[in-house]
């Protein structure tokens, strides 16, 4: 299951996001689609740091789009309501920011501040015949170590799906064991997933290569904690230039 703080992906999010923003701060919109996203920790997570990155959001378009094929576990998403366990890395005093306890269930719901800004529709990621849900087109798509259990045809499904819903140099970020998109694509690794960025060259290698990938720096713009995996040298063929 995902957990809500302390996981290494949500680290280089917060990374990732701020250069995000910057860009759709002209129009102040913003558009994510959370694919496979099981019972919304992921989506509920992103609209946290949202919140905590745009001191303006109030005056945004935020579009948190979450999409499953399982209609139970969308059901427990709009809920928002998570054992402690879920809630790792805070004490309870933090966590009260973000959610409400009640201790007779021993269970933390999300405050409307930060779940009524996501939404949870039913959408099978797998069927090449599915459009993407709407709006339609995103800034950036999150789906984690989900099309790594994929058939190669349902892989191909994904990420043609992708491929549409993306916005220019839009943004997918993958797990660690998920396909590498080749060709309009551009690949930096992070601590716990992967950021593709369609509209430029990919330095990595195409679809199906998952294993012995090279560390590859990301844009001067995107800045990582030391002792990152970015810290390793790397080729001078593989480097790009920032």
């Amino acid at each position: 299951m995902s957990y809500f703080f302390g996981e290494p992906w949500l680290d280089g999010l917060r990374q990732v996001l701020p250069e995000l923003l910057d860009r759709a701060r002209a129009r102040r919109i913003f558009r994510v689609w959370n694919a496979d996203c099981g019972k919304g920790e992921d989506l509920h997570s992103i609209a946290i740091l949202l919140a905590e990155l745009l001191p303006d959001a109030d005056d945004w378009s935020l579009f948190l789009t979450g999409t499953d094929s399982d209609e139970s576990k969308l059901i427990r998403a709009r809920r928002a309501v998570y054992p402690g366990h879920a809630l790792a890395a805070k004490t309870r005093d933090e966590h009260a920011v973000y959610f409400r306890y009640d201790a007779v269930s021993g269970r933390y719901t999300l405050r409307d501040r930060y779940r009524l800004r996501t939404y949870f529709t039913r959408h099978a990621l797998d069927d090449a015949h599915a459009a993407p849900p709407a709006p339609g087109r995103f800034d950036l798509i999150v789906s984690r170590d989900h099309l790594a259990h994929f058939t190669a045809d349902e892989q191909d499904a994904a990420l043609a799906k992708f491929e549409r819903a993306l916005t220019d140099r839009g943004t997918w970020i993958s797990g660690t064991r998920d396909p590498v998109p080749g060709g309009a694509y551009a690949t930096w690794i992070y601590p716990g997933m992967r950021v593709h960025r369609r509209g430029e060259a990919s330095l990595l290698p195409t679809a199906r290569a998952r294993s012995e990938l090279p560390t590859v720096r990301p844009p001067s713009s995107m800045t990582v904690p030391t002792g990152s995996p970015f810290d390793d040298a790397v080729p001078s063929s593989l480097r790009r230039a920032v």
